[in-house]
């Protein structure tokens, strides 16, 4: 037997060592898999392959001397293929190899195992823990200790250990915050915490799921909300103050043209009066001259030249001139920030109920209780799909009736209705 190397050319070294490579590549893939290629051709191939690359390997590595007969002839045993169909081989297996590897670290990386579960677990942001039937802890993230930590100053051991010391939150003013009306807990560490605690049966047994979910952003959006709400509030009554003043104003004006309408008038029955006397006037220019004068004391003895009820009887007007019959039960707000949010109110509804509805009718119902005006409105128009979108001039009602103090809902069942309370004092 001669040595390993001995007649060999440098390229067949070269192909000789490339194949102990592939060889010891094919083996690290196959370790590598740890049995989980064992079914279908992946698994097949690998092995083909590898036993492919062992048996050429061998033959490369050994040199057999042969007798020729009984002559004594020494010749060598080779292997007779061609080079580049070696190199060839070798490449296209060490590329299949490459392929298998980063497959595998593929399925690796995207591969959901229990180490990977605990890791996503313990990375959650809300605080969260598991509880066994028997009450002890089965799985817990670190938020959920770390809270428990900060209520107690102890470790979390059992679920009556939790539920105590949420009890204990729920009852300490310096920790209770309300969303939506529930109690939700301010820890201190710039986080609203909300608690939940939720019943789960696994094998017919009863499992308890608790966590504390973060709302913070829920809860800072809700009060920027309330405190832009409050800010809207607040200018709405700015303006409603502003036309109460000019409201005020023009009230005052007409109070004023109307006594002067009614002094205008007082003097021009008292000249005619006058007149009569001092010319000796025939009975037929008395009678006359004494008519102007009693219609004028007429309308000075009604008072009812004013202005909110010129506005009122305008309104019952123009619902007439439009083939509208308004009916109205109850006592109207007579004077002040109620007749003109009320008066705002018929005159949207009216128009709705004609533009939107096809209305004929419209039925009004005021109760006063003494403190508030509680106003019912309906039609017989057509029922509005969209009645909840407030907008255009229905919104213009409700800002008035918000910033009068008063509260406005709409109801699209089983007619069309609209409803509002006013204070009497707006």
């Amino acid at each position: 037997m001669n040595s390993f190397f001995e007649g060999l050319r440098f390229i067949d070294s070269a192909v000789l060592a490339f194949y102990v490579f592939t060889l010891l590549f094919g083996f690290f893939v196959i370790i590598m898999l740890n049995g989980r290629w064992t079914k279908g051709i992946s698994h097949i191939l690998n092995y083909i392959f590898f036993a492919a690359m062992f048996a050429l390997t061998g033959i490369m590595m050994s040199r057999v001397k042969l007798l020729d007969g009984g002559s004594g002839a020494v010749f060598t045993l080779r292997l007779q293929l061609p080079l580049w169909a070696l190199w060839l081989f070798g490449l296209i297996l060490n590329i299949y190899y490459v392929y298998i590897i980063i497959q595998e670290f593929i399925q690796r990386r995207n591969r959901i195992d229990e180490q990977s579960i605990k890791i996503a677990f313990d990375t959650l942001p809300d605080a969260l823990v598991y509880f066994m039937p028997s009450g002890m802890i089965k799985l817990c993230n670190p938020a959920m200790y770390e809270i428990y930590r900060h209520i107690t100053g102890m470790e979390l051991q059992s679920k009556d250990e939790l539920s105590e010391a949420v009890e204990l939150c729920r009852n300490n003013p310096e920790y209770v915050r309300y969303f939506e009306d529930k109690k939700v807990f301010d820890f201190g560490d710039g986080h609203i915490w909300r608690y939940i605690e939720n019943p789960i049966v696994m094998n017919g047994e009863l499992w308890t799921e608790c966590f504390f979910t973060d709302i913070t952003q829920l809860y800072n959006r809700k009060r920027e909300l309330e405190l832009q709400s409050e800010k809207l509030r607040s200018e709405i009554r700015k303006l409603g103050e502003l036309s109460g003043n000019a409201m005020e104003l023009t009230r005052e004006y007409e109070i004023l043209s109307a006594k002067t309408r009614l002094h205008d008038r007082l003097g021009s029955g008292l000249t005619a009066l006058r007149q009569s006397i001092a010319k000796k006037a025939d009975e037929r220019d008395k009678r006359k001259a004494l008519e102007i004068f009693k219609s004028s004391l007429l309308d000075i003895m009604s008072g009812d030249d004013t202005p909110e009820r010129s506005a009122y009887f305008d309104f019952l007007k123009d619902a007439e001139s439009i083939g509208v019959e308004v009916s109205v039960s109850g006592n109207i707000p007579k004077e002040g920030e109620a007749f003109r949010v009320f008066m705002i109110a018929l005159r949207e509804c009216l128009t709705n109920a004609v533009r939107h509805g096809d209305a004929t009718r419209l039925a009004v119902t005021v109760k006063d209780d003494g403190e508030f005006f509680e106003t019912v409105i309906t039609n017989n128009g057509s029922p509005c799909e969209d009645y909840k979108n407030f907008r255009g001039g229905l919104m213009n009602v409700y800002r008035n009736v918000l910033g009068a103090g008063g509260t406005m809902d709409v109801f699209g069942t089983p007619v069309y209705t609209i409803k509002f309370v006013l204070p009497r004092k707006g």
